[in-house]
């Protein structure tokens, strides 16, 4: 039986809209290099930042060490150990270099596999190697750092694909791409929809996403399909042949197969979020967004940017409903329901969003 290889890849700071590809490099702002060249100082803990790893000599040259600030972050290997090897230059590569082997190994042993890539390009702060900022002379420092940042991030993905077509396992591989949020603030561009990161508007929430699978989508495609990552299980499930009665957790998302293969338009199951004291609802046609308790509804076919809200009808008003059930769920979740009580423990946090009445 022919194996399907399965590789997610996904990175932690939104570029913005689809609608602004092509202006983006050109309007984004990033920190100041007080704060980005902090990055390589072991004595003070800190393994690595977001970007372009530097020593402790650029570090006092370009600030003074009071402002420092530790971000508190570093690499992990699997067993939970902090990563001390092979960190110096463009963080996408190093990150990078971690996968391929990975990869490597288990397409030798035909073993299928699946791997979550999160890229910190662009999070702030974000910091290019002199290679990547020089390709952007007429930018300011700014945008010099995180235009190259952004670069280098996608020199990496052309080295993931060019390395799967090398090694024979690119056709039946799945490779998703997409970004965790809108654009944050004071940065980016949400191509005209309403809010930004942190908001559950559609500027905070709605963002590019996109699936190359050689083996099963021959020819380009577009759609406006309303999807989000809590699909990718199901779908995967789907497409290696296991029903979604085999698994066995309660699962939010849907298969998008009968989508990819155009037999079906409509979601069947809608998208709940909460963050917060925010909550919404997408269900294709109609949105439901909440903030402190107040609801508001919109017509996300037809006003996509959030303008003019409806007012509540009695099928709108069972959006609530449906969004408590799921608020619910999301709970039992988070306080061990499903997985055990090991990571909510671990957090140290506790649920803060309420339902709506």
């Amino acid at each position: 039986m022919k194996r399907l290889f399965i590789f997610l890849l996904l990175f932690v700071y939104c570029l913005g809209s689809s609608a602004q590809m092509k202006k983006r490099q050109v309007e984004y702002d990033i920190t100041k290099d007080r704060v980005l060249y902090t990055v390589g100082i072991s004595h003070l803990d800190t393994e690595w930042r977001w970007g372009y790893t530097t020593t402790i000599d650029t570090y006092l040259k370009n600030t003074m060490l009071e402002n420092f600030k530790h971000y508190g972050t570093h690499y992990w290997d699997i067993d939970g150990n902090k990563v001390k090897k092979n960190l110096d230059g463009d963080d996408s590569r190093v990150i990078m270099d971690r996968v391929l082997p990975f990869i490597d190994d288990n397409v030798a042993q035909e073993n299928p596999f699946i791997a979550v890539v999160w890229f910190h390009t662009p999070h702030k702060p974000c910091v290019a190697g002199p290679k990547h900022k020089a390709m952007y002379p007429d930018q300011d420092l700014e945008m010099q750092n995180y235009a190259g940042c952004i670069t280098a991030m996608d020199e990496q993905i052309g080295r993931l694909r060019e390395h799967l077509e090398a090694i024979k396992a690119d056709k039946n591989t799945m490779v998703w791409f997409c970004s965790d949020n809108g654009p944050e603030t004071g940065v980016g561009v949400s191509g005209g929809f309403r809010d930004r990161k942190r908001s559950l508007y559609e500027g905070g929430v709605r963002v590019p996403g996109i699936l190359v699978w050689p083996e099963k989508i021959k020819m380009s495609m577009e759609t406006d399909f309303p999807a989000v990552t809590s699909d990718y299980l199901p779908t995967i499930a789907d497409a290696v042949g296991i029903s979604s009665d085999k698994l066995k957790y309660e699962i939010d998302g849907i298969s998008l197969l009968p989508m990819l293969e155009g037999k079906m338009t409509e979601r069947s199951k809608p998208i709940g979020l909460c963050i917060g004291n925010q909550l919404s609802l997408n269900a294709d046609k109609y949105k439901m967004y909440a903030v402190g308790g107040e609801v508001e509804y919109y017509d996300i076919v037809n006003d996509p940017y959030e303008t003019t809200p409806l007012l509540e009808t009695k099928d709108l008003k069972k959006m609530t409903t449906e969004m408590n059930k799921m608020l619910d769920s999301y709970k039992g979740s988070f306080q061990g329901k499903e997985y055990g009580t090991e990571s909510y423990q671990k957090m140290e946090q506790e649920w803060k969003t309420s339902g709506l009445k």
